[in-house]
């Protein structure tokens, strides 16, 4: 008899604090729209939130309570707060008040959600969207890896503005070197993302 996922897996954290395919793809497939009824895996809410705001009824479902807990925390800042503020709650702009706004967006949350981030505090104040699994990966991709592959300069020079020949020049004649595709495999391998990143 196979084991069962939470055997396997680990669902007492959040995995994802972002969705990181393109909305725009979802829209464009599943054009959502008012009156239709479209179910998504909630993950980190923002496919759901996509395919809402386009006027669809979403249900979004997750295996996860921590990740449940997470996007009912980015939809009662959506319901809460004005667009910037929501913005800087979340982590997507700075902010020194998080904790207060966490307080008073608490009350919409409901038990189990509350309790999560009682206890997750820190992360809250910090930014949400900047703690899942899978964005402390990035982080030690960009803080621990990086710096041995590329200097500051080229890494700011990424992200000058470019035509789209000038970008593919800049990568192509000084980005692209042996040491970037060779860290870049290891690191984002199968085996050092599934001990690292997600589950193996």
């Amino acid at each position: 008899m196979p084991a069962r996922i939470e055997d396997r897996a680990r669902f007492d954290l959040v995995r994802y604090a972002n969705v990181w395919e393109d909305a725009e793809v979802l829209r464009a497939a599943l054009k959502p729209a008012l009156g239709k009824r479209m179910l998504s895996i909630a993950s980190a809410g923002d496919n759901a939130f996509v395919l809402l705001a386009a006027g669809a009824e979403v249900v979004a479902a997750d295996l996860s309570p921590a990740q449940l807990a997470l996007v009912e925390l980015k939809r009662t800042a959506i319901r809460h707060l004005g667009h910037k503020e929501a913005l800087a709650f979340l982590g997507a702009r700075q902010s020194g008040d998080r904790r207060p706004v966490y307080e008073r967006l608490e009350r919409d949350l409901s038990p189990r959600a509350r309790e999560f981030w009682r206890e997750r505090l820190d992360e809250v104040e910090a930014g949400v969207i900047h703690h899942g699994k899978f964005e402390d990966y990035f982080r030690l991709f960009r803080e621990r890896v990086l710096p041995l592959i590329h200097r500051r300069r080229t890494v700011l020079g990424l992200l000058a503005e470019r035509d789209e020949a000038g970008r593919r020049a800049f990568y192509r004649d000084e980005w692209d070197n042996l040491r970037w595709r060779l860290l870049f495999r290891i690191f984002f391998s199968r085996f050092a993302m599934g001990r690292l990143c997600r589950d193996p």
